[in-house]
């Protein structure tokens, strides 16, 4: 009650709650830089996963990927737009840019901008030079879970060591 008005919230309708299916994948031996490529590795991922074709061409499937693999998708669903078949139309295929490729990129992007030099205390390069972390570095080919984890550790220790000042 505000005011002396009473307010009647919408009920809210949940959906049921389902156990998610995954599939683990082995590695695709097909280049996805194609649109071949991304149809190749389309059709590999639906076999491996033993999904039929004409129930999944009935529905919908999420295919996450980082962008270029995402707007190849795109560029595939446009082409093929007038198939009659659902399931050569690639209705069924709704890509998804996943949050494990923006993370990738965000931590490249913050290993570039803040890398500095391996001599100057409190630079990343500073700090990896000293931590020994040879599997982080400023370029595409740092290895993906070190670099996450080193940079979470570095914010962990910075907010840490800032609250432990005596400003006093």
């Amino acid at each position: 009650m505000i005011d002396g008005f009473a307010i009647d919230f919408p009920a809210v309708d949940c959906l049921p709650v389902v156990k998610t299916e995954a599939y683990p994948m082995p590695i695709l031996p097909h280049g996805q830089s194609t649109p071949e490529g991304v149809c190749a590795s389309l059709e590999e991922m639906v076999d491996h996963a033993g999904l039929d074709r004409d129930t999944l061409a009935k529905g919908s499937m999420i295919v996450g990927g980082d962008l270029f693999t995402v707007d190849r998708l795109r560029q595939i669903k446009r082409l093929v737009a007038d198939d009659p078949s659902p399931y050569g139309s690639y209705r069924w295929v709704f890509p998804v840019f996943q949050l494990f490729h923006l993370q990738i990129t965000l931590a490249n992007t913050i290993l570039r901008t803040h890398w500095g030099d391996a001599h100057a205390y409190g630079s990343l390069a500073n700090l990896v030079k000293v931590l020994d972390h040879k599997r982080v570095n400023n370029t595409d080919k740092s290895d993906v879970s070190a670099a996450d984890q080193f940079l979470r550790s570095t914010f962990d220790a910075t907010v840490e060591g800032g609250s432990r000042r005596d400003d006093g």
